[in-house]
């Protein structure tokens, strides 16, 4: 993360927070979308993720603040900078882990349990399966997909296997392409591979670079598939394109320009991308029906 800002709010990664705006999907696409009530369920899921995912970066933070120190840009980390003390950093996690499985359990137990799952997930990557190839962008793909869960099982909509396969490919094309732009920067900045992340001595880019591109082929054809397949789909399908080209402009910003290593953050300085996703919220809006998709068929 970069430097600035309150110490506290960078330890916990608000600023990345964003990751959680899955968390609602299901019920965009379900017909449960124009209740008050259900969107309060998921807002509810959506915070609870969040905290859960600030008890987890700092968890993280606490077992890589000394690699973190040796790193151009991790050193930055309050933990790594000294500026936020490792008591502190254990209690804000420890409270942010209560608070979220507070506002889990406010939904229904089965949200609670979701959630815990995706501490648990965390936690291994952070402590073991982020060193271990393939493994390690799987368990990131894996945690979006818990928290897409999360926001199902709140509202109380059977979750599709259409929108679990959208959300996975979807997080291992972007985890893939993190990985590719920490190789590349590695490359240009002549270091041995791995000497910033360990995992990456087992990659290649020839590799990382197939992994995105099966990955978003993956992504688009389950999305064409869904809206094409869902009861109301109808004219839905025509925001497929969109949806390609947003794959292919990220890919084409990782694989060309050299650029990606935070793809959440790209997200937010990306005008191109932010306009082909405001271009897919209207064109759904548009040719939905404004009433959503039926999650199961």
């Amino acid at each position: 993360m970069k430097p600035g800002g309150p110490p506290i709010l960078s330890l916990l990664r608000v600023r990345q927070w964003h990751k959680n705006a899955v968390v609602p999907a299901g019920l965009l696409f379900s017909e449960r979308w124009h209740e008050p009530s259900a969107w309060r369920q998921a807002l509810l899921a959506a915070l609870a993720c969040c905290l859960a995912s600030a008890a987890g970066y700092a968890v993280n933070d606490l077992l890589d603040a000394a690699a973190d120190r040796a790193h151009p840009r991790r050193r930055h980390r309050p933990l790594a900078a000294g500026t936020v003390g490792r008591g502190t950093a254990g209690a804000l996690a420890a409270l942010c882990l209560a608070a979220a499985v507070a506002l889990a359990a406010a939904a229904n137990l089965a949200t609670a349990g979701l959630v815990l799952g995706m501490v648990a997930n965390t936690a291994a990557y952070s402590a073991w399966l982020k060193h271990v190839r393939i493994v390690d962008i799987f368990s990131i793909s894996f945690n979006f997909v818990l928290r897409v869960l999360a926001g199902v099982a709140a509202v109380s909509v059977a979750p599709s296997g259409w929108i679990l396969l959208c959300t996975f490919f979807l997080a291992l094309f972007l985890a893939a392409g993190k990985r590719l732009a920490e190789f590349q920067a590695e490359e240009a900045s002549g270091a041995a591979a791995g000497a910033a992340r360990p995992v990456l001595d087992g990659y290649s880019a020839v590799f990382l670079r197939s992994v995105m591109t099966l990955s978003s082929g993956m992504a688009i054809v389950a999305y064409a598939l869904y809206t094409i397949l869902s009861r109301r789909g109808g004219d839905v399908v025509l925001t497929v394109p969109v949806v390609a080209f947003a794959l292919l402009h990220h890919q084409a910003r990782v694989t060309v320009d050299g650029r990606g290593e935070e793809p959440s953050e790209d997200l937010l300085r990306d005008r191109v991308l932010l306009l082909a996703i405001l271009a897919w919220a209207a064109l759904f809006w548009a040719t939905s029906g404004h009433a959503g998709f039926v999650l199961r068929e």
